[in-house]
């Protein structure tokens, strides 16, 4: 009579003895014998991070290409705040179909501050909203302690004027990264 394979077992890659499938070690030869679903994919994450990490351009190497990038005409009124406003009578597809226009853009805008926060040294969200121009959320990265102090100055209303380069929206607001002050 031929012997049932025990399903409740397999072997140990390591030493070929026989081991619970539940067990995370050989009970006979310490080898790890699976890694967890968590495990393999904080792996894989970790990995996308580093690699993402390595070929991404550096911030200075963004600014340094928004700086020598050439600025559309593209208005924060008109179509766009038409577009993006709260009452809008656009539909969402309109405003996504607006929004693939526009992303890669860049602009150079002045537009009330609504408000500020600072991320990092150097390194700013500012929002802007007012009449008449669509409302932005722009990743202002300042070049002097000059600009630094001017951007911790801004009170509510006050104007900015920056270059950016539009990657996307949220919110119905236009989204800048990264954005630049411009005198």
């Amino acid at each position: 009579m031929e012997e049932k394979p025990n399903k409740k077992m397999t072997v140990c890659k390591s030493c070929q003895k026989e081991v619970a499938k539940s067990a995370k070690k050989c009970p006979h030869c310490g080898e790890t014998l699976k890694t967890g679903l968590f495990v393999k994919i904080l792996t894989v994450l970790i990995v996308l991070g580093v690699i993402s990490a390595i070929f991404s351009p550096s911030t200075e190497d963004r600014l340094a290409t928004l700086a020598q990038a050439t600025v559309s005409d593209l208005s924060p009124g008109g179509e766009l705040n038409a577009a993006f406003s709260i009452l809008s009578e656009h539909t969402d597809i309109q405003r996504e179909n607006l929004e693939r226009d526009i992303t890669g853009t860049t602009v150079i805008w002045q537009l009330p501050i609504y408000e500020v926060s600072k991320i990092t040294d150097g390194h700013y969200r500012v929002q802007t909203a007012g009449s008449g121009v669509v409302g932005t959320f722009a990743e202002i990265y300042t070049q002097s302690a000059d600009e630094a102090n001017f951007i911790e100055g801004l009170i509510e209303d006050d104007l900015i004027k920056f270059k950016g380069t539009i990657t996307g929206t949220f919110l119905r607001n236009i989204e800048f990264d990264p954005a630049i002050l411009v005198n």
